[in-house]
């Protein structure tokens, strides 16, 4: 019993170590929101210091009608994710919904140069006219290479 005891207390005191890699983390496991700076007062890591659990965000949204000549919808998404651009999926998701029935979905493409995810796709396709899209909401949605999915991002549809 003396020894089971001992080797608990071991592995107690021991727990995890403090690094330069966990420093810093809340009890969630995502990086304190320190700037990217390391705690040594060192450049920030290479991959933006964010953990592979730590999800892509999307900073703004737009559904824009066009509605002469071309008739149509365009979306653009900017996004980023911790560990860094090029770990996001080239596709995002886009879903319509007027109140809470789903219309369409539609994928996006991102330009990792411009970190913007972005299509544009006929009114026909999108099943809601130019005149009616402020009634209907488009929920912007990115992944990361991880699995981890963005918050969703709401915005108006919008009529140019």
């Amino acid at each position: 019993m003396m020894r089971q005891w001992m080797v608990l207390a071991g592995m107690v005191a021991c727990g995890d170590p403090i690094t330069a890699k966990n420093a810093g983390r809340s009890d969630t496991g995502s990086d304190a929101d320190d700037g990217g700076a390391n705690p040594d007062g060192g450049p920030s890591d290479a991959d933006g210091g964010g953990g592979a659990d730590d999800p892509p965000t999307i900073s703004y949204a737009q559904a824009l009608c066009d509605p002469a000549p071309a008739r149509m919808w365009d979306f653009v998404a900017v996004a980023s994710d911790p560990q860094g651009i090029d770990t996001l999926n080239p596709t995002g998701f886009v879903s319509v919904y007027n109140g809470d029935t789903l219309v369409s979905e539609h994928t996006t493409e991102l330009d990792v140069a411009s970190q913007r995810y972005s299509a544009s796709v006929t009114v026909g396709e999108v099943n809601v006219p130019c005149e009616d899209a402020a009634d209907h909401t488009f929920h912007f949605l990115v992944v990361d290479e991880d699995g981890n999915n963005s918050a969703t991002k709401i915005v108006a549809g919008e009529a140019d």
